[in-house]
């Protein structure tokens, strides 16, 4: 019991305290994380009256913390087998991890930890070298080496709600029914997700000729799945979700699973002598393909003398691909303006005339007919434009259209029509060039290139 914890009880019964600032002080030493004796907490949880009657009984009797066990295990103490020598490991509620020794009278060590332990795993053995990993109540697993508390071992996202100790890694189930491999460096190696909700997880150890590791999982809707690693290997179908599962030897079986179910009853599964564990019938999670490592290529010389370059010379070349890039975002400015100042292209800015064209082509030939699209979109009117064409006249003929623009309003829409026929035998065709003139500058206004259709001699006949 807290030394503070014994001096307010002391007062108590001496009269030197009343209840209510016992409570505040018990209250206190809670608050600081400190672990409560059952007298304390029922004296906590009473009334006044049940308050005064927990003194008067308490009154020359010694205050003892009751401690309870909340897990148990056992860790062979110089050998390998079941009939070695083996050690009792005992988790309590106090948080305390105690050894005991080979005849269970007596502590050999007492060991704090963070949190109450629910599950214990050894590994090693006790004379030799060992290590236990445990599992908090807060979701947490901690580890305990060679009697030396080493604090949080593995701390994921979700509490953990059960573990097992296979070949490679240690796989943890989690509250979002995910399970996680994790090996020594404290690395997730492999991750999956089951359906529903994990209610068990028990480790399939097989020890005859060579020593198989496998994952045994219950789940809320009464499937039990065999995982070697990450692969599916067999599923039981059930009508009722497992609560516990243990595997190991029965009778004359070497392998058999007992299986305790939500309505009271057990079922025991023998598995086959000949049974392939190492096969698995579904994989779950990633092609195999991923798997597959890249076939890089190795490191030539040339290339380490280009990365060893880059190292030193950084500086320099991050200059001069800034000095690049902005010549060629010059260059491509100046090749814009100097098209839309000649008038190549389908919008102008020059002269101040902002001006759009567009042309369309209609007709199935030998005669097509172009629609001739002309916007101002500027804030002042435009007066006196021309339309110019220019076109091939050995396989071209226009007929006479109105070629005058008076006035373009702003964001007004000029639409003026020709028609062109194409006197070319074959049904050969070439390009049609629009120009947009004006009388007070020498430029084009504005211009577009029209790729004029085919057509079939057979039509036109």
């Amino acid at each position: 019991m807290n030394d503070q914890e014994k001096l307010i009880w002391k007062q108590l019964h001496s009269g030197e305290l009343i209840p209510s600032n016992a409570c505040k002080m018990l209250q206190s030493i809670r608050t600081d994380r400190h672990q409560l004796s059952g007298i304390s907490q029922s004296f906590l949880a009473s009334n006044a009256e049940g308050q005064k009657k927990l003194i008067d009984d308490t009154k020359g009797t010694e205050l003892k913390t009751m401690d309870y066990i909340s897990c148990m295990s056992r860790i062979n103490k110089n050998a390998e087998g079941d009939k070695a020598v083996s050690q009792l490991i005992i988790g309590t509620e106090n948080r305390f991890v105690l050894m005991l020794d080979p005849s269970g009278m007596a502590i050999l060590h007492e060991i704090k930890v963070e949190n109450t332990a629910t599950l214990i795993l050894p590994e090693g053995y006790f004379d030799v070298d060992y290590s236990l990993t445990i599992l908090g109540r807060d979701g947490k697993i901690y580890q305990i080496k060679n009697n030396t508390y080493g604090g949080v071992l593995i701390d994921l996202p979700n509490k953990v709600t059960g573990m097992v100790k296979l070949d490679k890694c240690l796989a943890v189930s989690c509250m979002d029914n995910s399970i996680h491999g994790v090996d020594s460096k404290k690395k997730i190696i492999f991750s999956f997700y089951m359906p529903c909700t994990i209610v068990a997880i028990e480790l399939l150890l097989l020890k005859s000729s060579q020593q198989t590791k496998a994952l045994l999982v219950s789940l809320s809707n009464g499937d039990i799945r065999l995982y070697n690693d990450k692969n599916l290997i067999y599923t039981i179908k059930g009508d009722e979700p497992a609560l516990s599962l243990c595997f190991g030897i029965y009778g004359r079986e070497e392998g058999a699973l007992i299986a305790n179910y939500r309505s009271g009853g057990i079922s025991i599964k023998v598995l086959q002598r000949q049974a392939k564990l190492n096969v698995p019938s579904i994989k779950v999670g990633p092609p195999s393909e991923q798997d597959i490592p890249l076939n890089v290529p190795k490191k030539t010389k040339l290339f380490i003398e280009l990365a060893q370059r880059e190292r030193e010379q950084f500086l320099t070349m991050h200059k001069y691909f800034h000095m690049d890039l902005a010549r060629m975002k010059l260059k491509c400015a100046q090749n814009y303006y100097k098209i839309i100042s000649d008038g190549n292209a389908p919008i102008s800015y020059a002269s101040g005339a902002n001006i759009k064209l567009t042309a369309n082509v209609l007709g199935l030939g030998p005669t097509f007919h172009v629609e001739i699209c002309i916007t101002n979109q500027g804030k002042t009117p435009l007066l006196n434009l021309q339309i110019v064409l220019n076109y091939n006249e050995k396989m071209y003929f226009v007929k006479k259209f109105n070629n005058i623009v008076p006035i373009l309003l702003p964001n007004v829409e000029f639409i003026s029509g020709l028609d062109i026929h194409n006197d070319y035998q074959t049904g050969a065709a070439d390009s049609l060039k629009v120009f947009i003139v004006s009388k007070e500058t020498p430029a084009p206004l504005v211009s577009a290139y029209i790729n004029m259709p085919n057509f079939e001699p057979n039509l036109a006949n």
